[in-house]
């Protein structure tokens, strides 16, 4: 009794996946394209970060001109007492 492969190793050369030059330049390809999202994922990050901070501060700078209309040498006083951001801690 002898048991038969389920399939039949091919003899014939693999010519569906690239070898020498092919795969160099397809490992260029996909560097190129892989280093390019990198990038632009980094790049969208540290946009949306500096958006935010900048945001903050601008909104903080515009209320406190309106709080110095608004409430006078009384909100000046309690401005020269607290810290704008972290109270003490800096």
């Amino acid at each position: 009794m002898t048991i038969e492969p389920a399939f039949e190793k091919s003899h014939e050369p693999n010519t569906h996946s690239p070898t020498g030059f092919g795969m160099r330049v397809l490992g260029l390809c996909y560097g190129a394209v892989a280093y390019t999202i990198f990038l632009a994922r980094f790049l969208y990050a540290i946009g949306f970060v500096s958006g935010i901070a900048v945001h903050i501060f601008m909104g903080i700078t515009l209320e406190e001109r309106d709080l110095i209309t608004v409430f006078g040498d009384e909100y000046r006083r309690y401005r020269a007492r607290v810290a704008m951001q972290l109270g003490r801690i800096i």
